[in-house]
């Protein structure tokens, strides 16, 4: 059998729809603003000052870069001084002298390292 559909159904229900799109508009246009907040600091400067803002950053930037770069510089010649001192002070090492081989020369080494002697020798 056939169904009957009254007119006035078919108008209520178009209504409601173009209520839900009319809902739907609303909402995006809540939810995107219109124009983006400016923080307080950019608020009544003129473009000639934001510009002047913008180049007095980047110098201090650059500035900061190259200090940066002159400490490392001095880092790095302390770390190469530090390693060429190491090897002396190892190489110093492996010269002691057995006592069993050589008793006169280890016994004259072992004077001549201690530190009291080398205290007395720059005393005087």
């Amino acid at each position: 059998m056939a169904k009957i559909i009254e007119r006035e159904d078919t108008q209520a229900s178009t209504e409601d729809v173009f209520a839900e799109q009319q809902e739907q508009l609303e909402v995006e246009e809540q939810v995107t603003p219109s124009e983006p907040e400016i923080p307080d600091k950019y608020q009544g400067k003129s473009a000639q000052e934001l510009v002047q803002m913008h180049q007095e950053a980047e110098m201090l930037l650059g500035r900061q870069s190259s200090e940066v770069g002159e400490l490392r510089k001095v880092v790095d010649n302390y770390i190469q001084t530090q390693l060429t001192t190491e090897p002396q002070k190892q190489q110093e090492q492996v010269e002691e002298v057995d006592f069993f081989t050589d008793p006169e020369k280890a016994v004259a080494q072992a004077i001549q390292n201690h530190p009291k002697i080398k205290e007395a020798e720059t005393v005087s």
